[in-house]
């Protein structure tokens, strides 16, 4: 019994880190699509939502877990934060008269 409670906290404790994670993507996505509506077209309005990153806090998941994360992704990997901050500037110097909300 107290291997399954160590269990169940641990499970615990992965589903409320992932939960706010994806409570605050989606927040970000809705609000950056509001404000690209509201602010048309005087100004644009850009938001970057990138999968899974390697930071400090995916570092600390379960080996078993990145691993299904990597399968699961069509490149096979993760992103890195410097892919993600290079596709983000290279969308807006090619953009410059359009508004994507979500990239």
């Amino acid at each position: 019994m107290r291997g399954m409670v160590r269990t169940l906290t641990g499970l615990m404790t992965r589903l409320k880190r992932l939960l706010a994670l994806a409570v605050s993507k989606s927040a970000t996505i809705h609000l950056a699509k509001s404000l690209a509506k509201a602010c048309a077209p005087a100004m644009r309005v850009n938001s970057v939502s990138a999968g899974v990153m390697m930071t400090e806090w995916s570092k600390g998941f379960p080996e078993e877990q990145i691993k299904s994360t990597i399968d699961a992704n069509a490149l096979q990997k993760l992103a890195e934060v410097d892919d993600v901050a290079k596709a983000y500037g290279q969308s807006m110097a090619c953009n410059l008269s359009r508004t994507h909300p979500v990239l």
